[in-house]
């Protein structure tokens, strides 16, 4: 997915940034990361992001198709959240975090 997509998907779930002020690259070998593009004032605001738009064990769905006792037998640790990374990455473009996969 280009950072233009990525920013589109974003943008239509809720969540804001400043556009003159940041950007995504692709760095080789570790990923996409934020970049400034240019100086940034201290306790500006870079980005909003609705709570509904972070993925967690609360925004999946993936719990409550398992029942709260297979859910719970995973602990508290970061199995959750990484069997809930792995169902929507694995829903593709149909799942809500399409855009961000």
């Amino acid at each position: 997915m280009s950072n233009t997509e990525f920013f589109d998907w974003f943008e239509r779930s809720g969540g804001t940034y400043a556009k003159d002020l940041i950007g995504l690259q692709d760095f080789p070998d570790t990923g996409r990361g934020a970049v400034a593009l240019k100086d940034i004032e201290e306790n500006e605001t870079l980005f909003e992001i609705p709570r509904d738009v972070l993925l967690s064990t609360r925004t999946s769905e993936l719990p409550g198709l398992l029942g709260q006792e297979d859910w719970e037998s995973l602990g508290n640790g970061w199995a959750g959240l990484i069997l809930c990374m792995m169902w929507e990455e694995a829903k593709g473009s149909k799942g809500k975090w399409g855009g961000y996969f």
